[in-house]
Parts: structure tokens; C-alpha cells; sequence
């Protein structure tokens, strides 16, 4: 009898070993460009890769599931998903009708959409702000319809953010369309208490966990806890800070 009660005590405490453990039992690869030309990142390349690093083995420490990053090119990163190098990418691709029937996208995680930068002395808030005022907007950019919403605004296209932005600070132009990021950059170093940003971004862009349709279904749970956990307890905004990125 001492013995039944013996091994029923171990296979009590393998038991609640193993539920202990990852929830999966696996370990998960995640590819990851570390240029991030998906988005427009442009002179924060270095803060993005530091932020995801440490938000992934954020993720796995809150989840107790093993997540490893492995850099690979851009141009490369999607063939490695569908070849199964990796169980999922971080990527700034948006969720589209045609590719949502191949891919699986987790909510962003990182907003990296245009946000209205004017000078710092400026009472505009909104494009709406904006009737019969220039804004700029770099040329070839498709946030240019986020302007046309309000027929009454000017638009004037500029070929570099820089020229466009020193044109704002100068007052040629009241205000400009940038991406989150570079906005940043730029407000915060050489346009520091010249220009600022007066909106969140305007659009859903942004980083987002990404799998083939339907084939991680439990990473895709464990990463959206993870996150919302993350953001419960104040851990996310703590990288964020930590990045000198916005939420």
C-alpha cells in the first residue's frame, strides 16, 4: 500500500511539474528583419531591434514559453515562414484581404503610422485644423489620402523628410505628415522645442506578429496575453521608455 501511495505521489509531482512548464512544450523561432524596411523606421533601426528583442524575451518570460529571434534579410523573411524555417515573423506587412487568406496577424503592437508634426508654438491639433493651410507630405507617400479627407487643405509634396521638416520650422509651411518614428527622431534632436507632434498616429500601421493561416494558433494566444499582460502591469511601457519610443 506505501508504494501505490509512493508512485501516486510521483505521478502527482511530475504532473504538476510539467504543468508548470511551457504551455506548449515547444520552442518557437520568430524571423525578424533588423533593417525594418517594412516600416518607415528611418534612423531608429537601432531602438526598434533593441525594443523587439527585449519584448520577445519579455513575452517569454510572462508566458514560460521558449521564444528565440532569428535576423534574417527582408527579402528573405516571408520564404522562410512559408518554408517553416521559423514559426512566425515580426513584421510591419498590414493584414490585407489577399494575404489575410495565407497569413494570421496578431493586433499591432507597435504603432508606426504618420502623426501631424507643426511648429512647436502652433495651436493646431488635427488636420481639420488645416482649411485653406499647406501640409506637407513626402510624394510618393499613400498617406497622402489621410490630407484629402479634408478637400479645403493644401498639399505640398517634398522628395526628403528633412527639407520638409525644416520648411515647417521656418514657416513656409504650417505642419507635415511623418511617420511616428522618424517624427520622433527629428522632434526630439535636431527640432527639439522647434516642432512637436500633435497626434497619435492616424492609421493602424504598426508591427504585428505574423503566421501562416491558422498554423500557431497557441503562439498567437500566448503573444496577445503575453502583450496584454504586459501592458497591464506597466512592463510595456517601461520598454517603451527604455526605447525612447511612443506609445
Amino acid at each position: 500500500m506505501n508504494r501505490i501511495f509512493q508512485c501516486v505521489g510521483l505521478f502527482l509531482l511530475l504532473l504538476a511539474s510539467a504543468c508548470s512548464s511551457s504551455s506548449s512544450g515547444k520552442t518557437y523561432t520568430i524571423g525578424l528583419d533588423p533593417h525594418f524596411y517594412s516600416i518607415e523606421s528611418i534612423g531608429r533601426e537601432k531602438n526598434l531591434l533593441g525594443f523587439t528583442t527585449d519584448l520577445m524575451s519579455e513575452v517569454s518570460e510572462h508566458s514560460k514559453q521558449p521564444i528565440t529571434l532569428k535576423q534574417v534579410n527582408w527579402d528573405t523573411l516571408f520564404q522562410g515562414l512559408q518554408s517553416k524555417q521559423y514559426q512566425a515573423v515580426l513584421s510591419g506587412m498590414p493584414p490585407y484581404n489577399f494575404n489575410e487568406t495565407t497569413y494570421t496577424f496578431s493586433p499591432v503592437f507597435l504603432k508606426t503610422g504618420p502623426v501631424l508634426v507643426v511648429p512647436a508654438n502652433s495651436s493646431r491639433k488635427s488636420i481639420a485644423d488645416f482649411n485653406e493651410r499647406e501640409i506637407g507630405i513626402i510624394s510618393d507617400s499613400k498617406n497622402i489620402t489621410l490630407i484629402e479627407k479634408n478637400p479645403h487643405t493644401i498639399i505640398r509634396t517634398y522628395d526628403a523628410i528633412p527639407k520638409m521638416l525644416d520648411d515647417v520650422s521656418t514657416g513656409i509651411i504650417e505642419g507635415a505628415i511623418v511617420g511616428v518614428l522618424p517624427a520622433e527622431a527629428y522632434c526630439n534632436d535636431l527640432y527639439q522645442g522647434k516642432l512637436k507632434i500633435v497626434t497619435a498616429p492616424l492609421n493602424e500601421d504598426g508591427l504585428r506578429l505574423i503566421s501562416l493561416k491558422d498554423n500557431e494558433k497557441m503562439l498567437m494566444q500566448v503573444f496577445d496575453k503575453a502583450i496584454h499582460d504586459m501592458q497591464s502591469d506597466g512592463s510595456y511601457a517601461k520598454l517603451m521608455q527604455k526605447w525612447g519610443l511612443s506609445s
